[in-house]
């Protein structure tokens, strides 16, 4: 980074356009709004992104004059999905017109019911290959962030993340980057930053945001898992073992993302029809074996345990140093007591500096 601020305060009140130039590239999706949706998720999956940008354009003769841009994130897919299922089911069980493809009858009994489906894979892609993108876009309601101008300060990007976890900067209405957390966290590390976050007096990090523990076991089904993504907002929940234990769960068998729902749009034969009543993980772990190129290898999504009594400090330093964007706060025994994705601490930063 040339001539970066010497201090953190400084640091804060740099124009979102000077950051922007230390940025290494970004890869980013970007599609027009007309765009149908299954390409978008195969596109998504191909290159291990959550998000991407949906261009409205406005055109006169064959010139774009400007154009206004929205993020749609996994979320909003899963919960246009999930709102698609449940359209299905009830013409289903109405009888109104050809019902969707059955899905194979859950194969253990003592999943509840309303973590099960009776419709199929084929049933719900078939449903949304007329869907274009542009309606998807902050569908969740999580995802609607007032895009800044290149000329406000990175923590004014800061703020925006209580709003949604990517912010577009414009300069003269064209996009610059789509501004995250994992951006700032690599100034952070880049611009040498950590000793004076270290020095600052002890931090909690339960001290502006809920840790309350949602999580899977091994036999909950993926259906489940969606809709807990839907009902908690959240974009990620840990697989544990065992039951519940006082003030946590289990240990982390993994983490299901709802970057990894994207694959459920590609057409290889990778899942069975009855996917949706199969325990999450082993729908994860053909995820994680396989992509659509068929190459194989480790998870692209890992995560960090840190002790649940870390102070915010300590959490800042593992994601800096680790450049992972996930903590699992665990007690003496590796049970999960929290969960904490990198958006969180940089929120929580950035009410301090």
């Amino acid at each position: 980074m040339d001539k970066r601020p010497e201090t953190l305060h400084d640091l804060m009140g740099t124009p979102m356009g000077d950051v922007v130039g230390w940025l290494e590239p970004q890869d980013t999706c970007i599609l027009d709004k007309r765009e149908k949706l299954s390409k978008c998720l195969t596109e998504l999956h191909r290159r291990g992104l959550r998000s991407c940008v949906v261009k409205d354009a406005n055109m006169f003769l064959f010139f774009e004059t400007s154009a206004t841009f929205h993020i749609m994130d996994m979320r909003d897919v899963n919960c246009y999905v999930m709102d698609l299922i449940r359209k299905l089911e009830a013409e289903k069980a109405r009888g109104s017109g050809a019902a969707p493809a059955e899905a194979p009858p859950p194969p253990a009994a003592s999943k509840k019911d309303k973590d099960t489906v009776t419709i199929s894979l084929t049933g719900v892609t078939k449903a949304l290959q007329p869907t274009d993108i542009g309606g998807i876009a902050n569908y969740s309601k999580k995802n609607g962030p007032r895009p800044l101008d290149a000329s406000e300060t990175l923590r004014d990007a800061l703020k925006a993340f209580e709003d949604s976890p990517r912010v577009p900067v414009l300069l003269n209405s064209k996009l610059l980057r789509i501004f995250s957390a994992v951006d700032f966290f690599q100034i952070l590390k880049e611009g040498k930053y950590l000793p004076e976050i270290e020095s600052m007096s002890p931090l909690k990090h339960t001290d502006s945001f809920p840790l309350d523990v949602v999580a899977l076991n091994e036999a909950d089904t993926l259906f489940k898992a969606m809709r807990l993504f839907e009902s908690t907002g959240y974009s990620a929940l840990p697989i544990t073992e065992g039951t519940e234990s006082p003030g946590g769960r289990g240990r982390t068998l993994a983490v299901i993302s709802v970057r990894d729902l994207a694959s459920l749009a590609i057409h290889n034969g990778l899942h069975p029809e009855s996917v949706f009543n199969e325990p999450a993980i082993e729908f994860l772990t053909r995820v994680r074996q396989q992509d659509v190129t068929g190459k194989t290898g480790k998870s692209r999504f890992p995560y960090i345990h840190v002790p649940h009594d870390a102070t915010l400090q300590m959490v800042v330093s593992k994601l800096i140093t680790t450049r992972i964007h996930r903590v699992l706060l665990c007690d003496q025994n590796d049970n999960v007591t929290g969960v904490l994705s990198i958006t969180d601490v940089a929120k929580r930063l950035g009410r301090v500096l």
